[in-house]
């Protein structure tokens, strides 16, 4: 990770943390961060893209002028942010929960310690990470219509769930 800034923003006067650290009953740590530390253009310039993307970026999709990045650009940056995290994670034991490159990601192996969330920005459907008895699961809810034709949120689980005690182990 390239840093950590602490306490570096305040909302409604409580610290507002760019990471923390979640321990599980079995004494196993669990880093959630958004991942974009692992990327010196984002890190070094999170405030600079923040204001871009909420005054420029929005502005020119809502008139059509802005085009998507180059997927394969695209492609290899979040692939080199995800070999950084999971190395990160190898380096330092605790499991890595995180986000940013908007690709779920669970470990296949029971030794890998790096989980990507997935995003929240695709059309009709978002993908997260699901906390709970001691498990974590990669999940995808999805707006679905039934027989009668009412809107209902659908939960598919994408892999089994682990115990999180025994991941990265």
């Amino acid at each position: 990770m390239l840093g950590y800034r602490h306490n570096w923003r305040q909302k409604d006067g409580f610290a507002v943390e760019e990471a923390l650290v979640l321990e599980h009953t079995s004494g196993r740590e669990v880093f959630v961060v958004h991942g974009h530390q692992a990327d010196v253009t984002s890190d070094r310039l999170c405030f600079a893209g923040r204001l871009l993307v909420r005054h420029v970026w929005k502005r020119l999709k809502l008139l059509g002028l802005a085009r998507p990045r180059k997927r394969r650009r695209g492609y290899q940056r979040a692939t080199q942010i995800e070999r950084s995290l999971a190395s990160w994670a190898e380096i330092n034991g605790p499991l890595v929960l995180c986000g940013h490159t908007h690709r779920p990601a669970f470990p296949q192996h029971p030794a890998g310690r790096y989980l990507n969330a997935g995003s929240c920005a695709r059309p009709g459907y978002i993908t997260g990470l699901e906390l709970q008895a001691g498990t974590i699961a990669l999940v995808r809810w999805s707006t679905e219509a039934s027989s009668t034709a009412k809107p209902y949120v659908r939960r598919e689980l994408l892999l089994p769930a682990r115990e999180v005690r025994r991941m990265g182990r």
